[in-house]
């Protein structure tokens, strides 16, 4: 994990910038993106993406991690659910699939949670996190 460089001083430099919509500043809105409740992540990172400049790399970086951590978790969950429905037609073998899918998928939600926290406390105060294939595809995204 590596300290953001430390221009927070520096009037107009991306970390002092304010977001146009809330008028939240950077680092406070990329926590935003992250919270794991009620959809809000994907609210406040579809809002960031939209009505943010390209120039704000930081905030934009984090709102496609926040979105594509929460595309995982969604695939996780339907894949399990599937999963549990096919093989819930063998007799025996469904229900000690159901167990292990359900466990599979309660953790998959802890980790969800656990991360987003974590990724939160991070854009707040300005520290990166490199998640191995999500971090490398929304620096490729956000450059676009």
């Amino acid at each position: 994990m590596d300290d953001f460089p430390s221009r927070r001083d520096e009037p107009g430099s991306e970390l002092m910038s304010r977001t146009k919509v809330l008028d939240l500043n950077t680092n406070l809105a990329a926590a935003v993106s992250y919270t794991p409740f009620l959809l809000v992540n994907v609210i406040f990172s579809v809002l960031w993406l939209v009505t943010e400049p390209k120039s704000n790399h930081y905030l934009r970086r984090h709102a496609i991690q926040s979105l594509m951590i929460c595309g995982a978790v969604a695939a996780v969950g339907f894949s399990t659910a599937i999963l549990t429905m096919v093989l819930g037609f063998i007799p025996f073998v469904g229900l000690l699939a159901g167990a292990l899918l359900s466990l599979v998928s309660l953790l998959a939600v802890g980790a969800y949670f656990l991360l987003n926290f974590y990724m939160m406390y991070c854009s707040y105060n300005n520290k990166t996190f490199h998640i191995p294939l999500i971090s490398d595809y929304a620096e490729q995204f956000e450059q676009r």
